[in-house]
């Protein structure tokens, strides 16, 4: 038999107004069941169920509803559904929880992570620990760059005991930190992860790479634990010319005394300082002509010398010998590059080919953006730069070192060059403000007058095809 169900509304409604809560509840009970897409009526019997003091009927009858609602794809009823329930109960775990995953599923991050803020406060305000950390993981989920609450799910694992599970997140989120830059932050997230597994000997070198790419080097030195780890920061040490490379150096040769590169590098040091009874210390009978090492502190003496043409033959002598000179001999680049810049250039170039050709192109176009920041006018190395960093895949790299050599020839006066290389970033790089700066000025040097015009007829003739009509 079909309901009416207008008059078993009005039927309902004529008992409420006599104060009869009880038949009027199971007469709009009759309409739910019959029509179970009437969020109205749910939500009258609903109130009714608080009323009669009865909300656990109410929050049932709601979770049902939005269960339904949610299955039959109608993710906006079900969230209604389950607010009405978070009004009666707002300690409702399911609600919240569902509530946070449509959030989330329709990208309403923020929304998702208030439901689930609520929900791990609740579950940690009664003591549960495991409860809290698993919900604080799902916040973590919510968006990879929130940093923060991927932290805060590592402690979380740690504070319920999942020591593994708190290291790798650590070390995931220390990856993530370091692919965007921010190399600081990576190394305080490793120490932090070393302190759970101190014997982890993987974990101390990030650490300890982690240390260098922030430059703290102080941290670095803390942080050493093998002869490798010395060598590296003593190595780095003199590329930037620290206070503390001669004493790095020195901890590193004690330590690798049978290294004749490190042993060379000290020697050099000491001769540079005008100690040559120190430096005879360290100056071994193995040590002949044809060393590597002891070639590249010769050359290094050579060049300081006033003896470019020497010094280069005994570079490409000694990095031909034994390629693993390459970072020092970049190194030595660095070091010549402010006071003989065409000759640091010259040693550059020798590092770079060497680990071109070990296909090592990420190394290669770090040393040259250094090389560039010490000498920003050198045409050869920028061109050098975008070629490695094409070749290497480094798209990044390819557009600072672009715009770079961009301005290197805007100061130079060759502005058609420049503009070439300008057309090509606004090109890929439109919204970027710099670059059409950069247009506006070539334009200029070439004698344009219509410079903004100029640019969007540029601009549009590289417009790509996209199927609109082009």
């Amino acid at each position: 038999m079909t309901l009416d169900r207008k008059a078993v509304l009005r039927n309902a409604q004529k008992q409420l107004r006599i104060g009869k809560i009880g038949p009027a509840i199971k007469l709009y009970e009759q309409v739910v069941r019959e029509t179970p897409d009437d969020l109205q009526t749910a939500a009258l019997l609903g109130n009714l169920y608080v009323r009669a003091g009865s909300p656990e009927k109410a929050v049932n009858l709601f979770l049902g509803f939005a269960e339904g609602l949610r299955g039959r794809g109608l993710h906006g009823q079900a969230a209604v559904a389950f607010q009405r329930v978070l009004a009666i109960a707002d300690d409702n775990e399911q609600a919240l929880l569902q509530l946070a995953e449509i959030a989330s599923s329709q990208n309403q991050h923020v929304e998702a992570r208030a439901y689930l803020t609520r929900l791990e406060e609740r579950r940690r305000g009664r003591g549960d620990r495991k409860g809290a950390a698993e919900i604080l993981i799902q916040i973590a989920e919510l968006d990879p760059h929130d940093f923060d609450a991927r932290l805060a799910a590592a402690r979380a694992r740690q504070e319920t005991g999942d020591n593994k599970g708190a290291v790798a997140d650590f070390k995931r989120t220390a990856d993530d930190l370091i692919d965007g830059g921010r190399h600081a932050e990576a190394a305080t997230v490793l120490k932090e992860a070393a302190q759970l597994v101190p014997d982890d000997a993987g974990l101390a070198e990030r650490l300890f790479d982690a240390y260098l790419l922030a430059g703290n080097f102080g941290e670095a030195r803390a942080a050493a634990r093998t002869p490798a780890h010395w060598k590296r920061l003593a190595t780095t040490l003199i590329a930037v010319d620290d206070d503390d490379a001669l004493d790095v150096l020195r901890e590193a040769a004690s330590r690798q005394p049978d290294d004749l590169g490190l042993q060379a590098s000290l020697a050099r040091r000491f001769v540079e300082e005008g100690n040559a009874v120190a430096a005879a210390e360290h100056l071994r009978p193995e040590m002949a002509e044809d060393d590597p090492a002891l070639l590249l502190a010769i050359a290094e003496i050579q060049l300081r010398g006033g003896h470019p043409d020497k010094a280069v033959d005994l570079v490409r002598r000694s990095v031909t010998k034994n390629h693993e000179m390459t970072p020092d001999v970049s190194a030595l680049a660095l070091r010549a590059s402010g006071a003989v810049p065409e000759t640091a250039w010259t040693l550059m170039q020798l590092a770079v080919d060497g680990w071109a050709t070990h296909s090592d192109l990420a190394t290669a176009a770090s040393a040259l953006e250094e090389f560039v920041q010490r000498v920003p006018d050198s045409t050869p190395a920028l061109i050098r730069l975008v070629e490695i960093a094409i070749d290497g895949d480094l798209p990044d790299v390819a557009s600072r070192a672009q715009a770079q050599l961009a301005d290197a020839y805007l100061r130079s006066g060759d502005a058609a060059e420049a503009l070439v290389i300008i057309e090509d970033l606004a090109t890929r790089e439109r919204d970027n403000p710099a670059h059409i700066e950069r247009f506006r000025q070539a334009l200029l040097a070439l004698g344009e007058s219509d410079l903004e015009g100029a640019i969007t007829r540029r601009l549009n003739a590289n417009l790509p095809f996209d199927g609109s009509g082009f």
